[in-house]
């Protein structure tokens, strides 16, 4: 017995816990047995690995606590929208250049709403590089309400990919009956051709001779569409938080004609980059891509995601979109090019990152005090009863009770073995240890012999 408990006194600190790089408190607590959670943030991305196989919950005395990771989800009231054709009951081309069309709203059966009214009208039209003024105005009690006022329609393809053929209406009860005039509705313009004759010898310029062609185009409309939008109430969706990227570098190339921006991204899951700009009137493809090594552990550039950032000032019109959806990953960074073509670059002022939230679910007992242990390049990932703490949540509609990570500060170090729990970890003790066990085991065995042979030896064997 001696012997046993010499070998696990040797081999139990060689066999002890994982070391971690990072532990940081909660701060409150639970009066009662509740489900608790806490979030990650960015020093918890910056220093995990994929998947967080290296995260732990632990009590203030060292206590391993079994927890559940989740992809933090959160109920919204979501919209969809849903369009239909209207019913067109009247079509006046009048004296002015306009056109009135008299529309009633399409049939319930047809747009899935009843009782609701239009968020927006939608114009169809194949055309493309104009611009035209549009009213609205409803039909109630008689008498026409005017609804909206000169908004524009346009398309600018010819200078950039941007266009708007919806008239947004503003909150007001639904109508039996809508005017929708539209101005200008014959284009008429004078195209310059210039005829150049020469001499029939030398080739010299003998006249020049400019004719002016008068070319109209009307607008033509295929449908107007009426916009609802469905409200869907207590949707869960992933939540998301935003984060501030450092522009690491920026480097324009008037050869390529490309702006190419690297963002340092500290392994954030990013699923969405948001650009700020002061610059306006422009429209840009953007590519996003990091670095990923690929099956041969060979590291490339690998596509995350591309997209068409624009801002529109101009006149009444205001339009902007300046985020691009990419594939989530934990990029350390992020290389960004700007396709500016001929055009100027942009100024751009800051990159955001739109993140996914990661958390950790566990069941918490009162007056106990709880730490977030994480960060470390061998630990493997727990397999504790995942399915018990998701079902708890989920009878729980989510009432959890969070606990916040204390601020970073320094980050405090999980304490690393003594010299002589060094000693006990070294192949070499371990080793020795076992040799003077079997030597100590040994001797043991020979005494006995030796106590047994004196008992077998009695007085008449003399």
């Amino acid at each position: 017995m001696k012997a046993l408990a010499l070998v696990a006194f040797v081999l139990v600190p060689a066999l002890a816990g994982e070391e971690f790089a990072t532990l940081r408190p909660t701060a409150g607590g639970v009066h009662r047995e509740a489900l608790a959670t806490i979030f990650f943030d960015r020093d918890v991305y910056g220093a995990t690995r994929d998947a967080f196989p290296d995260v732990r919950v632990l009590t203030a005395e060292g206590q391993a606590v079994p927890f559940r990771l989740d992809l933090h989800r959160e109920l919204r009231t979501a919209f969809s929208e849903r369009f239909a054709k209207g019913n067109v009951r009247q079509l006046t081309a009048a004296a002015d250049n306009r056109l009135e069309v008299l529309l009633a709203p399409p049939d319930p059966e047809l747009s899935g709403v009843e009782d609701t009214p239009p968020w927006c009208l939608e114009v169809l039209t194949p055309l493309t590089d104009f611009e035209k003024s549009v009213s609205v105005s409803v039909q109630r009690a008689g008498q026409w309400e005017p609804l909206v006022e000169e908004q524009t329609l346009y398309d600018y393809r010819r200078f950039m990919d941007v266009r708007s053929c919806r008239i947004l209406l503003p909150e007001a009860p639904a109508a039996d009956l809508y005017r929708v005039v539209v101005r200008d509705v014959t284009d008429a313009d004078a195209s310059a051709f210039v005829e150049l004759t020469r001499r029939s010898g030398g080739g010299a310029l003998d006249q020049e001779t400019i004719r002016s062609v008068l070319r109209k185009r009307d607008f033509r409309i295929d449908a107007i569409r009426f916009g609802y939008r469905v409200r869907r109430d207590r949707e869960t969706a992933p939540a998301t938080r935003e984060y501030p990227l450092h522009i690491l570098e920026k480097t324009e190339d008037p050869e390529a004609k490309t702006t190419v921006l690297t963002v340092a991204c500290d392994r954030l899951p990013v699923r969405e980059i948001v650009f700020h700009t002061d610059s306006r009137n422009f429209s840009r493809t953007v590519t996003v891509e990091t670095r990923e090594a690929d099956a041969d552990g060979v590291v490339l550039w690998r596509r995350l995601g591309s997209g068409n950032i624009r801002v529109l000032r101009f006149r009444e019109i205001q339009e902007a979109l300046l985020s691009v959806p990419l594939r989530e990953s934990r990029p350390e960074a992020l290389r960004i090019t700007v396709e500016n073509r001929d055009s100027p670059p942009i100024g751009i002022a800051g990159v955001t990152g739109v993140c996914s939230v990661h958390r950790v679910l566990f069941l918490a007992e009162p007056e106990v005090a709880y730490l977030l242990a994480y960060g470390s390049a061998k630990a493997g990932a727990p397999r504790y009863d995942a399915e018990v703490l998701g079902r708890l949540a989920a009878l729980a509609e989510g009432e959890t009770t969070v606990l916040e990570l204390a601020p970073v500060g320094e980050r405090t170090p999980t304490p690393g073995p003594g010299p002589l729990a060094r000693l006990f970890e070294s192949k070499l003790t371990i080793g020795a240890a076992i040799a003077l066990v079997l030597a100590v085991l040994g001797y043991a065995m020979l005494r006995a012999l030796r106590g047994m042979d004196r008992a077998g030896t009695g007085p008449g064997d003399a």
